[in-house]
């Protein structure tokens, strides 16, 4: 594929992001991501054939990038501990970085059987790398005795939870505290809370 194809290529899925997010699957339309791309609307079909296809590329690619996140948390020579607070901050800025993504989900998994099947796709053997990588640093640790046991499962369930509920408060948040900075100060020291409070957790 030559560079102007990649490029346009990413425009429309960059413009597709925007519209699912703010509209959901059955909201969004072809011709508004077109507009919104820049670019013929046959250019759609062109590179995607339907919006179900276009659908699964961006969901794929925001998967991709949570589960590589995660993992490349993991992947460094550091103590348990260490990759733990790797792990929990930088899916915490993920989330930062997309919190439309949190509702949309949501609203997509409990209004569509095939969109939540394919969630669960999707993730599935991204996730099974992450909590077995989990399993490991656990076991070790709790063979050392310097954390209580816990399921790998569990540990990423309450990492998930505990940041996503720091933005699905946002709006609320948002009418609390108008000043944008206080707001901003608030949510990096959340950040370090959320963090401390998983590993402080663990400590026997």
């Amino acid at each position: 594929m030559e560079k102007k194809d990649i490029t346009t290529e990413q425009t429309i899925l960059e413009a597709a992001e925007h519209e699912f997010l703010e509209k959901g699957f059955a909201g969004a339309k072809t011709t508004a991501i077109a507009k919104r791309a820049g670019v013929n609307h046959a250019m759609i079909h062109y590179y995607f054939r339907t919006k179900e296809n276009l659908f699964s590329m961006v969901y794929q690619q925001k998967i991709k990038t949570l589960a590589e996140s995660f993992s490349q948390s993991f992947n460094q020579d550091l103590p348990f501990s260490e990759q733990l607070r790797l792990a929990i901050g930088n899916h915490y800025d993920f989330v930062a970085a997309n919190p439309r993504l949190l509702f949309f989900i949501y609203g997509e998994i409990i209004t569509d059987d095939e969109r939540k099947k394919m969630l669960v796709k999707s993730v599935f053997p991204k996730l099974k790398n992450i909590v077995r990588r989990l399993k490991e640093g656990i076991d070790t640790e709790v063979e050392n005795g310097t954390i209580r046991f816990i399921r790998p499962t569990e540990l990423l369930m309450n990492i998930i939870a505990l940041n996503a509920i720091t933005f699905l408060a946002m709006p609320l948040l948002q009418v609390i505290r108008r000043d944008s900075k206080e707001v901003e100060k608030l949510l990096l020291q959340r950040r370090e809370n959320n963090i401390l409070f998983i590993i402080n957790g663990l400590r026997v």
